[in-house]
C-alpha cells in the first residue's frame, strides 16, 4: 500500500509539472522551417511569427502580416500564445504586447510592411524615420486586414 501511495503521489507531480511547463517560442530553423501560410522559408530575421498550441506545437510564418491572415482564416484555433520577433532585436514578443508599424515601403518577407517591436520607443523612433504617424496594436491590425502584399 505504501509503494502505491508514493507511486500515486509521483504520478501526480509528474502531472502537474507538465501542465505547469511554460509556453515559449520554438526556435527558428532556417534550413527546414516553413511558413505555414504561404509555404515559404522562415528566417530568424526579425519578421518571423509563431502560433504555440498549449501542447507546444507551433505554427511558424515568415512574414507578420502571413500570421494575421491565418488568424483570420483559422479564428477557431486555440492558439495558446501568439509570438512575433522585433525587427531590430529579433527577441520573441508575445503579439499583445508588440508594437506595429505598418510601412510598405520597407520590405518584408512577403512585402505585407509590417514591423513589430517589443518597446514603444523603438515603434515610435522608427515610424518617426520611415515619416510614419502612427502605431498599431495586434487588434488594430488584425481589424485593417487585408493589409499590403500579398493578401487572399
Amino acid at each position: 500500500m505504501k509503494h502505491a501511495s508514493l507511486l500515486a503521489l509521483s504520478m501526480i507531480i509528474i502531472v502537474s509539472k507538465c501542465e505547469q511547463r511554460a509556453i515559449a517560442p520554438v526556435p527558428i530553423n532556417g534550413t527546414i522551417d516553413v511558413c505555414t501560410a504561404c509555404q515559404m522559408s522562415v528566417s530568424d530575421n526579425g519578421y518571423a511569427a509563431e502560433i504555440v498550441l498549449k501542447n507546444g506545437k507551433a505554427y511558424k510564418f515568415d512574414d507578420i502580416g502571413c500570421l494575421f491572415g491565418y488568424l483570420l482564416e483559422n479564428n477557431s484555433l486555440k492558439a495558446e500564445k501568439k509570438y512575433v520577433q522585433d525587427r531590430d532585436t529579433k527577441r520573441w514578443v508575445e503579439i499583445d504586447k508588440a508594437y506595429f508599424v505598418e510601412d510598405r515601403a520597407v520590405h518584408t518577407p512577403m512585402s505585407y510592411g509590417i514591423h513589430a517591436f517589443e518597446s514603444r520607443a523603438s515603434a515610435d523612433k522608427f515610424a518617426s524615420i520611415q515619416k510614419q504617424d502612427r502605431l498599431f496594436t495586434a487588434t488594430e491590425l488584425l481589424s485593417r486586414y487585408p493589409l499590403a502584399g500579398n493578401a487572399k
